[in-house]
């Protein structure tokens, strides 16, 4: 779980 609050804090933008 933590790997994906990872790299919404590095990218959250990078998602959409």
């Amino acid at each position: 779980m933590l790997a994906a609050f990872v790299i919404m804090n590095q990218s959250p933008e990078s998602l959409f």
